[in-house]
């Protein structure tokens, strides 16, 4: 076999380049390659070690991992240089040797668990990071690169916070947006052809970085320390947590705009100066809660040193999430059903420490009786037509999901797989038909806008951004609904009650939607898949699937109890239900894709668990 040689410049300082001497060149077999990481210029950014001078250099033992072809494993490459240097040598395996058509792309650092789709990488920025005085957290600090030739120069993903203290006995620093911004996690990024990484989407978004000081002991006072997070846009600011030995700890607020480049730390040296490090006690911010009848969040704000507990005495009040840090003061959100009755009315919360409990006493005042005084909560509706088939079609998924994150729960998705399907449904042909579908994968927003394909996910989820801001812009919501739905063996029902603000002849859609259901699906991406997760998908319709047609005077409301018999084999402990309101266009603009499905658009959508009740909703 013959050998394959390979010189890669990568490598880059955040000053001047310096003369070193040669890289050790080791003896090989002729399965590996050598890559030559070499300065690149002085605004190419390197791996590891800051020195003294400002240069940064790889370190002894460091590792990359470096990807030939989509999907397939990355080669693991190993310095074998015994003192840091700008400019080293990688050896290592990769499963295609180099060409001059195709990229090889490196990561730092190796990490088997990094992926590689032939677009983006996935790799993760850890939010538990080790310091190190004078230098980044060993591993943290992603770099990455792409060359179909010997010439290949590494730059950083992200960014961070450089800091120092001034207090003896600091243990740990973190660091938080102001409005909880991911700053670490498992991301996809692409490389641009100007070499530069550019974070695509954050898949699981970490919203702290903690860096703990180095071999369990305390940071050094005086020295320099790195956090390193993701770029981020922190319109807010941001806190940064301190925590010493002794348990206590304080606070810094920045609450002016900031921004984390790629490739650079902000620097907020001594940071701790002039900051009372106190006890973390177990103080209840807020003791009582005012609202109005409408549904809505409201938030308890809570300050303790371990995770509080509640009971909750009422039953239209629910828990929904934790936003912040406990040690200095977390935000509780609840959730108050909307009050229907003419009285208003009480309920509590005890919040409870490992020895007390505090009540909080939460306020809702009585119906107003007139909701058309009220803006409704609009959400946007996708259907994806789809099949198991379809090798394109997991790339659409993945675009709506992306851009569910975006948007997040006023984005609807239902999920339409073809007579053809492992999951067919029975009214997608139909449905098909009259939206002009000519080819799977095809989405289609609020029965208005065709979403085409792209392997580029961002791209994707962007047409769907487009269409969703183009309704709200276009088309102002005049139609909500409340719904119950129960399931007695086999047969669905559904108790609705939908509201109108404008008198107009209007159609209903409610469908029962699937979760969690395994099985096969061709993916031209990826490979064919048998374990493949499925998600949204529509099983069966409660009234005809092009819309039960009603009329309401604007300021009334209609009630509708529909049935249903579902498939055989569906999981009842996985289903929605989905309902959707649609609305002729009439005199409004008509900003179609096609002229297809009539005069109709989706005004509103909403869905919620089988056996759930869904209220009526109200914009803030």
């Amino acid at each position: 076999m013959k050998k394959y040689w390979i010189n890669f410049l990568a490598l880059a300082v955040l000053a001047g380049c310096t003369a070193e001497p040669a890289v050790n060149e080791v003896p090989q077999d002729e399965d590996f390659i050598t890559i030559i990481a070499d300065a690149g210029g002085d605004d190419a950014e390197t791996r590891t070690v800051r020195q003294e001078s400002g240069a940064v250099y790889w370190s002894p033992g460091d590792e990359i991992i470096v990807f030939s072809k989509a999907n397939a494993a990355g080669g693991r490459f190993t310095s074998s240089e015994t003192q840091p240097k700008q400019r080293v040598s990688f050896q290592g395996k990769v499963e295609d040797k180099p060409s001059s058509s195709g990229y090889l792309y490196g990561v730092y650092p190796y990490d088997p668990s990094f992926t590689f789709d032939g677009t983006n990488v996935t790799a993760t920025v850890p939010a538990e990071q080790e310091g190190v005085a004078g230098s980044f957290a060993r591993g943290a600090f992603l770099s990455a690169a792409r060359s179909r030739t010997q010439s290949m120069t590494f730059s950083h993903l992200g960014g961070g916070i450089k800091f120092s203290l001034t207090e003896e006995g600091i243990t740990s620093v973190t660091i938080r947006g102001g409005e909880e911004e991911p700053l670490a996690g498992r991301v996809a990024f692409s490389i641009g052809s100007d070499g530069a990484p550019q974070v695509k989407s954050v898949l699981t978004p970490e919203v702290a970085v903690t860096l703990t000081a180095p071999d369990g002991g305390a940071f050094e006072v005086g020295k320099a320390y790195h956090i390193a997070t993701l770029p981020a846009d922190l319109p807010s600011g941001f806190t940064l947590l301190f925590e010493r030995e002794d348990g206590k700890v304080a606070a810094r607020t920045i609450s002016k705009p900031v921004t984390i480049q790629r490739g650079h730390f902000l620097k907020l040296m001594e940071a701790d100066k002039d900051l009372t490090f106190t006890d973390i006690e177990f103080e209840l911010m807020t003791p009582s809660v005012e609202l109005t009848a409408k549904g809505q969040d409201f938030v308890v704000r809570v300050r303790s040193f371990e995770e509080p507990h509640f009971d909750i005495f009422d039953e239209w009040i629910t828990f929904v999430k934790c936003v912040g840090d406990r040690r200095i003061g977390a935000d509780y959100y609840f959730h108050a059903a909307r009050n229907k009755e003419m009285e208003e009315r009480t309920g509590y919360i005890s919040v409870c420490s490992d020895t007390n409990c505090y009540m909080v006493e939460v306020e809702q005042e009585a119906a107003s009786g007139d909701w058309t005084e009220e803006a409704f909560v609009h959400r946007s509706l996708g259907m994806r037509f789809t099949a198991t088939w379809c090798g394109w079609c997991p790339y659409m998924n993945k675009s709506f999901y992306r851009a569910k994150e975006i948007l997040g729960d006023r984005f609807e998705i239902v999920n339409l797989h073809a007579s053809s399907s492992d999951l067919a449904f029975s009214e997608t042909d139909y449905l098909a038909d009259l939206y002009q579908i000519e080819g799977y994968p095809t989405g289609v927003i609020d029965g208005r806008v065709d979403i085409d394909n792209a392997t580029d996910i961002e791209v994707g989820a962007q047409y769907v951004v487009n269409a969703f801001q183009e309704q709200e812009a276009t088309y102002p919501t005049v139609t909500s609904f409340e719904f119950a739905s129960s399931i007695s063996e086999s047969t669905v029902s559904v108790d609705l009650v939908v509201y109108a603000k404008e008198t107009d002849n209007y159609k209903l859609t409610v469908l029962v939607l699937e979760n969690g259901i395994v099985g096969y699906q061709a993916d031209n991406g990826e490979g064919a898949h048998q374990d493949y997760h499925h998600d949204r998908i529509a099983r069966l319709a409660l009234t005809a699937i092009d819309g039960d047609a009603f009329t309401l005077t604007g300021g009334e409301e209609k009630n509708f109890s529909l049935t249903g018999v579902l498939p055989v084999g569906c999981n009842p402990d996985n289903l929605e239900v989905l309902v959707y309101v649609q609305r002729p266009f009439g005199s409004q603009p008509r900003k179609q894709s096609h002229s297809y499905y009539g005069d109709y658009y989706v005004d509103n959508s909403r869905s919620a668990a089988l056996g759930a009740e869904a209220e009526l909703e109200f914009a803030d």
